[in-house]
């Protein structure tokens, strides 16, 4: 039994390697990447939410200690690791506080501006799959991207403390057991999110697209940027090189343009695999994706 289970779950691998290594595939994807590019848009949603991630650091590090400790742990440290991962130095216990109209006008600025980008990013989605639902505004629509938002920003912080690093030599077989399953949580969040925002960000879904391909595809090159960019700061600091602030801040936003570039080019991945199946199997595929007949054939047909 458990062999021919074991024998499934390898034909399923070999199956999605064959995807990703079909260079048929890779060039549908890529004429599909350049009709509708990606890259400005991406350069845009990173701005936005680097914006926004800054400004939430900088009210949740200006909160008096009495407040910071009735926060759940996560928000703070995660407050502290992008200031930290900037550069920018801690302030001391005696914070001076922020006047409480600043306060409501920082919080609506953040929130704003993360909305734009989730925004800019499913209207995006949406257009890569082609909907033609995103053309009619209704209440639903116009509240996805603060749904999604939400769902990030409550997210963070509970990923920031499952994935919280500790050296491995200090832990015992069991506390590397148990962080061992925190990372597999995490990742399994991370993959039903994105498969969440990728689908509910075109409506109506194509009929016959897959999802889980490019879903895969993010996440795996999301998983290789994260550890690089990790890698690299931490080289940055370490040889303490001129200007460092300034390329750490180059870092963090080139970072997260290509994590960003990856959800989108997952999204061409999922289309083009629909358009390269279909055109193998001789069909013509989905009415609204098909091209529309060219003068010349017409005059043949007349």
């Amino acid at each position: 039994m458990m062999g021919r289970w074991w024998h499934k779950f390898f034909r399923v691998l070999q199956r999605q390697a064959a995807l990703y290594i079909n260079l048929g595939l890779w060039r549908q994807v890529w004429r599909q990447s350049q009709r509708q590019g990606g890259g400005m848009a991406a350069a845009a949603i990173a701005l936005l939410w680097l914006v926004s991630l800054l400004i939430i650091s900088f009210l949740v590090l200006q909160l008096p200690s009495s407040t910071l400790a009735r926060l759940p742990a996560a928000i703070p440290d995660l407050a502290r690791h992008l200031a930290t991962s900037l550069g920018v130095p801690q302030p001391s216990s005696s914070v001076v506080g922020i006047p409480w109209p600043w306060r409501v006008v920082l919080i609506c600025g953040a929130g704003l501006w993360g909305v734009a980008g989730t925004a800019q990013l499913t209207q995006t989605l949406a257009g890569i799959y082609q909907a033609r639902g995103q053309s009619q505004r209704t209440w639903p629509t116009q509240l996805w991207p603060w749904a999604v938002t939400a769902l990030l920003l409550l997210q963070a912080p509970l990923l920031a403390s499952w994935l919280r690093a500790s050296s491995p030599s200090q832990l015992s077989l069991w506390a590397q057991a148990m962080g061992l399953l925190r990372w597999l949580a995490a990742t399994g969040l991370i993959t039903l999110t994105l498969a969440v925002i990728n689908r509910f960000s075109a409506k109506p879904w194509i009929r016959g697209c897959p999802l889980w391909p490019g879903v895969g595809l993010t996440l795996g090159l999301g998983l290789v940027v994260w550890t690089l960019g990790d890698w690299l700061l931490a080289w940055i600091w370490g040889h303490g090189l001129a200007y460092g602030m300034l390329l750490v801040l180059g870092l963090v936003m080139i970072r997260l343009v290509l994590l960003v570039w990856l959800v989108l080019w997952g999204a061409q991945f999922n289309l083009g695999l629909l358009l390269y199946t279909t055109r193998v199997r001789g069909q013509t595929g989905p009415p609204h994706l098909r091209q529309p007949p060219s003068f010349d054939s017409f005059k043949i047909n007349r």
